[in-house]
Parts: C-alpha cells; sequence; structure tokens
C-alpha cells in the first residue's frame, strides 16, 4: 500500500452516505485511490470522478482530433461544392459521391467533435436529447456511407457489363440517394429510443452523466445501470 496523502475529507452527518451517527467522518485517502473507514474499504462508492484524462493528454487528443474534423469536413465541403458548382462534374456517380461526403461531414460535426468531449472527462454535458440524437447520427451516417459505396459499386458494374445501356438519369440517381437515407433513419432509429443519460452525483460535489444505451432485452441477470451502481 502506498503512502498516505495529506489531505483529509470530512463530510457532516446530515448530508454523509454513509449515515454515520457522529457528528463527523474522517475518511483517509491513499495515493493508489483506495479509501478506507475505520478500516472497511469503501473505494466502490466513487468519492470522485476517476475517468478525467491527465491535461497533457488531453493536449494530445485535442491536437489529433482538431485535425481530424477540419481535414473531414473541410475536404467533404470542398468535395460537394465542386459537383454543385461546376456543371460538367454533374455525373451519376459524382452526385453519390457528394452524398457519401455529406454523410462523412455530418458524422466528423454532429457526431466527432462531441464524442470527443465526452471522452476527455467521460461527462455528457450536451443533455439527454442530444445524446439520442448524437448516437442516430452516427448510425445514420454508417449506413449513408456503406449504401451509398454499394450504389456507386452497382453503377460501376452496369456500366461495365453493360456500357451500351443508357446509365441512370438524375431523378433515378436522387431517388435511390433518398431510399438510402431513408433506409439508414429506419435502422438507426433505435439510438433515439434507448439511448438515455444517467447521472452519478459524487461526495467531492462533482456530478458526471453518462450517455449509454438502455436496452430492453436484457436476459435474466440482467441489471439496468440504477441497479448495478
Amino acid at each position: 500500500m502506498q503512502s498516505l496523502a495529506d489531505e483529509y475529507l470530512t463530510y457532516n452527518a446530515t448530508s454523509h452516505p454513509w449515515n454515520v451517527t457522529t457528528t463527523t467522518t474522517t475518511i483517509l485517502w491513499y495515493d493508489n485511490d483506495t479509501y478506507y473507514h475505520n478500516g472497511t474499504n469503501y473505494t466502490d462508492l466513487e468519492p470522485r470522478n476517476q475517468f478525467v484524462l491527465p491535461w497533457w493528454r488531453q493536449m494530445i487528443w485535442t491536437l489529433l482530433f482538431a485535425g481530424m474534423i477540419a481535414v473531414a469536413t473541410g475536404g467533404n465541403l470542398i468535395v460537394i461544392w465542386i459537383v454543385m458548382a461546376h456543371r460538367r462534374m454533374r455525373t451519376v456517380t459524382n452526385y453519390f459521391l457528394v452524398n457519401l461526403s455529406i454523410a462523412d461531414a455530418m458524422v466528423s460535426t454532429l457526431n466527432v467533435t462531441f464524442n470527443y468531449t465526452y471522452m476527455l472527462n467521460s461527462h455528457w454535458p450536451f443533455g439527454t436529447l442530444y445524446c439520442k440524437i448524437c448516437q442516430f447520427i452516427a448510425v445514420l451516417t454508417i449506413c449513408a456511407s456503406v449504401f451509398t459505396l454499394m450504389a456507386i459499386s452497382i453503377d460501376r458494374y452496369m456500366a461495365i457489363v453493360n456500357p451500351l445501356r443508357p446509365r441512370m438519369g438524375k431523378k433515378a440517381t436522387l431517388c435511390v440517394a433518398i431510399v438510402i437515407w431513408i433506409v439508414g433513419a429506419i435502422l438507426s432509429l433505435p439510438m433515439l429510443l434507448f439511448y438515455t443519460t444517467y447521472t452519478q452525483n459524487f461526495m467531492n460535489g462533482e456530478v458526471r452523466v453518462i450517455c449509454y444505451s438502455d436496452w430492453p432485452n436484457r436476459d435474466a441477470n440482467g441489471l439496468s445501470y440504477d441497479e448495478y451502481l
């Protein structure tokens, strides 16, 4: 066991979670994040948020994520602008590439940015509604990307196998793109229904909000987050 820290935490009996009868309770704080009171280990009570990354790791992740988000968002917006601003670039394949770029730009701005903040402190400050929306967008954009790549592959296959057959028109391409997003939204619907947040209060006054999935089909031994804690 490592040496004792110099700091002691004192709590009033009226607000103490252990329901002690004395007026004050002193808790010894060990360097290995183990907490004892009168010889009893209370580590599992999680008196503070132990999931906050150190500052140097936060700086590294910030630089990496900032570069990734800037390149992903900027590059996809440039692709969209090139195709839509130049008439000769408006082909069936390029329309599908625009659809793919929209999905990639959405995930980099509406999902990765918020999940990066969540990753730093394991704390979700954006509310229950956006917890649902963020996870919905994540699955939706993955579905849209995969289905768009499938559509591009099928279009290329038809062009190679039947080069003399007329290509798909712009209206047909638009309909395929709409169907892709509708199917993706249907497959992503469980994210809106079953993702929620859980608020965890620590003894030192910190609050940690967790964005997690609360699926209804748990097995006989499965516990909800509240029951587990």
